[in-house]
């Protein structure tokens, strides 16, 4: 394979928000023991080539569509939707969507995953903002937004023992209702998935150690 001149190198656009340039992070990457973390958080050894090299970061808009997938391939991107006959609430609100939707793929994924950060998906670096209660989504991926590797969902839950649903304006309806809405926020992960490619490496420890971190 010839290599390419640096100056006929494409510009990449860049997608996600590297954890090399967010203050709160830079401490954890100093820190960090994992072999498979580099330096400035780019993976060892590094799956993508110099200009485009695999690197930790937070996803922003540009990274949904790759997110989207990876959560799609790791977890079945035709989950069937079925109705198990449930009265609660949150069967009964979840009924109308699943006789609309019969499969769940990563157009759905990519959906809740934008409802879920809003705003952040603009600005990660809100990430310190201790008033918004979007997700965070701590990723390894290319910074010209091509391709995921694995992924992290870090968010604040109500911690009343309800499993969350995948829109927050479900979300805030179930909290409306529950005599446990009083409840404190605690740290939620879900969301773990890495790549066929990239697994038994140590990319998901690095990334929940990370998680750990931010949280």
């Amino acid at each position: 394979m010839h290599a390419w001149p640096l100056a006929l190198l494409p510009t990449l656009t860049a997608a996600l928000v590297p954890f090399a340039s967010i203050d709160c992070m830079r401490p954890w990457l100093a820190s960090s023991t994992h072999k498979v973390v580099g330096h400035e958080g780019l993976l060892k050894p590094r799956l993508g080539t110099d200009a485009d090299p695999i690197t930790l970061g937070l996803m922003e808009a540009d990274d949904v569509a790759c997110v989207s997938s990876l959560i799609a391939d790791a977890f079945g991107g035709g989950i069937e939707v079925i109705d198990n006959g449930g009265q609660s609430w949150e069967d009964k609100a979840l009924r109308g969507v699943a006789a609309a939707a019969k499969t769940y793929d990563s157009t759905e994924y990519a959906l809740g995953l934008r409802a879920r950060c809003g705003a952040r998906l603009k600005k990660p670096t809100r990430i310190t903002d201790p008033n918004d209660r979007g997700a965070v989504m701590l990723i390894a991926a290319r910074p010209s937004g091509s391709e995921c590797v694995a992924a992290v969902e870090l968010r604040l839950r109500r911690a009343d023992g309800a499993h969350p649903t995948p829109l927050p304006m479900l979300d805030a309806l179930r909290d409306a209702f529950s005599a446990k809405s009083s409840a404190p926020d605690r740290p939620y992960i879900s969301n773990v998935c890495v790549a066929d490619s990239c697994r038994r490496r140590g990319v998901a420890q690095a990334l929940m150690d990370a998680a750990e971190h931010l949280a």
